[in-house]
């Protein structure tokens, strides 16, 4: 918070060095709470929203590398200056040598802390590129369009920005509350299938079906033969056979 305060940046340049909010239609995306909330809240693992918040901070660390860099680079430049000015303004025993290397000094200086702005803006950058693919991670869509989508330019406020607006617009859903996602196929209700859960196996003896259920056994059902006509006595055999009969007496006829 020091640094913030001591290196103050115009309000019309702030936007650059908070870290970027989440669009609303990638927030859609990771469905955790009914309505969209900004921040790693809305990630559904833990683990990616302990990296969403690391890499938030690694944003404003960066950030504040930036705004150093501008307010240490212009003082040392303008010493360059002022060495040089001296310099032509006339030679001097006593102070050539000294101006001479006031000179060197700050133009090392300026030249360090030009490179030192260069880098935080670059990590400034990639942490970007990292958020990004770590909010499409939950995104069902190809590869293609994912990498698409994390390289387009950074233009601040937004982690997306209207180019994503754009791409919406171009797939035909200008209105479209989230990214769209490959949907799985559907099975058609037509089937020629008898049973969802069994097959047939063939017809056998008498016309009837058999079946196996798939859930790891099989069962063949055998055909209805009619009653046994050999346990059975006929009523117009002879006392004999009837005899044969277990369990049947002549006075049961």
């Amino acid at each position: 918070k020091f640094m913030a305060r001591l290196y103050q940046l115009p309000d019309s340049e702030k936007v650059w060095i908070r870290p970027p909010v989440v669009d609303a239609a990638v927030l859609a995306v990771n469905k955790k709470y009914t309505v969209p909330v900004d921040g790693g809240s809305a990630l559904k693992d833990p683990q990616d929203r302990h990296l969403e918040t690391l890499l938030r901070h690694a944003y404003d660390v960066a950030a504040l590398g930036t705004q150093a860099a501008l307010y240490g680079g212009l003082p040392a430049r303008v010493s360059f200056c002022w060495a040089q000015r001296a310099l032509d303004a006339g030679p001097n025993a006593d102070t050539t040598p000294e101006l001479a290397n006031l000179k060197l000094a700050s133009a090392f200086l300026s030249d360090a802390l030009y490179d030192l702005l260069k880098a935080s803006a670059k990590s400034m950058a990639l942490n970007v590129a990292a958020r990004r693919t770590l909010w499409l991670k939950g995104w069902s869509a190809d590869a293609a369009l994912k990498s698409k989508l994390s390289k387009f330019p950074f233009r601040g406020s937004l982690l997306f920005g209207e180019d994503l607006d754009k791409l919406l617009v171009s797939m035909g859903e200008p209105k479209a509350p989230c990214l769209p996602e490959d949907r799985p196929r559907q099975q058609w209700k037509g089937s020629s299938r008898t049973s969802p859960r069994f097959r047939v196996l063939g017809r056998g003896r008498g016309g009837r079906t058999s079946f196996s259920n798939r859930g790891g056994f099989s069962q063949r059902t055998q055909p209805y033969r009619g009653p046994c006509r050999n346990n059975l006595p006929s009523l117009g055999s002879s006392s004999s056979s009837s005899s044969s009969a277990p369990g049947f007496s002549r006075s049961q006829q």
